[in-house]
This record gives structure tokens, sequence and C-alpha cells, in this order.
């Protein structure tokens, strides 16, 4: 390792910092000795999730959580403390570097809350996930910032590079869009309703659920089906069929009876009652959510800052993807009434109907390719 890219990679300030994480996406060479150096380093001291010190525990999700807070209210006091013309000028980096120290545990958290198989760890994530999403819903509504970061752009953009205005410009829709003009007991209500969507958003992914778990068939019903499933899941003489995963899946591709395959289809996609509930109150919620701030629906508010940012700009996306993709689909759709035609002994597949529960059942008797390929738009 040369002497300076070793220098690089130990400085903790945040210009070295910066031009580091350049080099890692530009360069192969500093990549290869970064990686290297973070191994060893990792192999020399103990550490947590992500090498993250905190992380070694699920008490260490709520302590890191604490530890950047306080970073981050430090930050807020210099901001609307700021005063002269120099700290005006460290205000949108101040903010940027809040931002950072919020998503640094609100994306992690998240990430850990979806994939972790520990439910400790999970559920610690999750309380991580909470404070601090909490917090940066109170910041976002804050007036004092917002006012702090005008102030800065009427004096400072003139100083600032291009980035810097970017960030700003980022910034200021990111009040817009968080009540920021609203009285307070409308900024406290979307406080309250942005953690009431994040919570129920998380609940509604990890508790989803079928209608049914399982679907009972007699064992001459799934006809095709592979001997050691139909027995792995059989008790005296019937088969309880899981509805979701690998099991119905293999019973789609297999099952003869076009009517056994549309029950499994149709069964692996209807939803238990409390998951449409979950739904419809996620969706209630982030309906009021953008009506309070002044959009039309939540697809608006959504939508606002970003590349197609009306729901009209993504219907006509995505009409324009399904027109370039008619042509393909339609020579593969031939293939599988084809396939479909054969295996009822017919010689004319013109008049073959392909239903949703036939596409993985003559995909995989006749092995019939049904990917689409990759085109411009």
């Amino acid at each position: 390792m040369t002497t300076a890219t070793q220098q690089l990679i130990q400085s903790s300030s945040s210009k070295h910092n910066d031009h580091a994480l350049r080099q890692i996406f530009d360069s192969p060479a500093f990549w290869s000795e970064f990686s290297q150096h973070s191994r060893a380093s990792y192999m020399r001291r103990s550490h947590g999730l992500f090498q993250n010190k905190y992380l070694t525990s699920p008490e260490g999700f709520e302590r890191f959580a604490q530890s950047n807070l306080r970073k981050a209210k430090k930050i807020v006091d210099q901001v609307l403390q700021a005063k002269s013309k120099e700290e005006y000028g460290k205000v949108v980096k101040q903010l940027d570097r809040l931002s950072d120290l919020l998503c640094r545990v609100i994306d992690l958290s998240d990430f850990v809350r979806a994939t972790h198989p520990d439910r400790l760890i999970e559920a610690a994530a999750v309380r991580a996930h909470s404070i601090m999403y909490e917090y940066m819903n109170v910041l976002n509504a804050t007036t004092g910032l917002a006012e702090q970061l005008e102030v800065a752009l009427s004096d400072d953009t003139k100083l600032w590079d291009e980035e810097e205005k970017m960030v700003a410009d980022i910034l200021r829709r990111d009040f817009a869009k968080s009540a920021i003009d609203l009285p307070q007991s409308k900024k406290d209500r979307f406080v309250a309703l942005s953690q009431e969507i994040n919570l129920v958003g998380s609940h509604f992914s990890e508790s989803m659920s079928p209608a049914k778990q399982y679907l009972t068939f007699n064992k001459s019903q799934l006809q095709g089906a592979d001997p050691m499933l139909i027995q792995q899941y059989s008790n005296w003489g019937q088969v309880d069929l899981p509805t979701v995963g690998m099991p119905s899946l293999m019973a789609l591709r297999t099952v003869k009876d076009p009517e056994i395959r549309k029950e499994i289809f149709m069964g692996s996609r209807t939803a238990s009652r409390s998951t449409v509930r979950m739904l419809e109150l996620l969706l209630k919620k982030r309906s009021e959510l953008a009506n309070l701030v002044g959009f039309e629906s939540y697809l608006h508010m959504a939508l606002e800052d970003k590349m197609l940012n009306h729901p009209s700009s993504v219907h006509n996306f995505l009409y324009q993807v399904s027109q370039e993709n008619r042509s393909p689909m339609a020579a593969q759709l031939d293939q599988l009434r084809a396939a479909k035609a054969h295996a009822a002994g017919t010689a004319n597949s013109t008049g073959s109907h392909i239903d949703p529960w036939d596409k993985e059942y003559y995909m995989t008797q006749n092995g019939t390719d049904l990917r689409i390929p990759r085109r411009g738009i």
C-alpha cells in the first residue's frame, strides 16, 4: 500500500473522507487497497453489524440512535444560532451533515428490521428507526431551520459551489413538503401522521398473510406433481399444500388439472382480511398526510421532486413501455398457446386461451422461455 493511499484511508477529516469516497468508485486500485485495509482492521478489532461498534447486541441499536441524536441536536442548535455571514455560509453543509446523521440510523435500521433473522435485533432496529424517524419529521416541520436556510440562500448563494446550491434546493423542497407553513396544530398532526404511516407500513410489510395458510386436496387432484412434494405435505390421504412459497409454485408448474392450478394461483394471491384492513389504514393515513400539506393525493406528493414528477408522467411512461413490449409478448404468448394446443392434442393453437395459472405449467412442461428481451424506449 502506498503512503499516500494509506494516509487517505486512515484520515478522519471530512475533506479526506469525501476524496476517499470518490476514489472508491473511480479507482479499482484504490478500492482493492481500501477493502484489504478494511478486512485487516476488522480482524484486529471486534465489531458488530456492518463493523459498527455499537451494534454488537440488540441494546446497541438504541445507543447508536441516541449517539447520533445528540450530534444532530448540536448541529440544529448551531444552525438556529447562526448570525454572522460566516455562520450562514456553513448552514447548507451543516444541514447536509444533519441529514447524514439521521439517515445513517434510519436507513441501516430499516434494512436490518426487514432482513435480520433474530427477532430481538429486528425489534431493536425498529425502536432505533422510530426514534430517528420521529425526530426527522419534527425537524422537517421546524420553522426556525427553514427560516435560517432562507436567510443563508439570500446571502450566500454566490459563494456556494453547484453541489451546495443543489443540496440547498433539495432541502428547501423538503421543508415545503413538511407542513412548514401550516399552523402549529397541523404541524403536530403532520409529525404524528408521518410516524403512524411509518409504523403501519412496517407492520403491513411484516405481517402480510394469505386468506388461507394451506389448501387441502386429495392426492388424486394433484396428478403430475412431484411425489416427494405430495408425501411431504400428506396427512391421512389428504394434502395440505402451503398457499405461499416454493411448494405452491412447484404445484403450479406440475399439476395437470387447470382448475386445481387456478385454486392454487388464486389462493396465493388472496390476502387475509387483516392484511387488507392494514393496507386500507395505510392508504387512508397517506391520503390524509398528502391533503394536510396541500397535495391532491399521496402519489402527487411522493412524485413532486422525482424525474417523473406527476402521476400522468408515470402513466405515460408505463404505457410506452407496455407498447414496446407488446410485440415480443405476443410472440411469447403464441409459444404458450402452441404448447397448450399440443398438450390438448389439437393442431390449431389460434383459439387457445392462456390463463394466468397456465404460464408456469406450460413453460415447465414444454421448456418455453417467456423472458421478455430488454428494448430501448
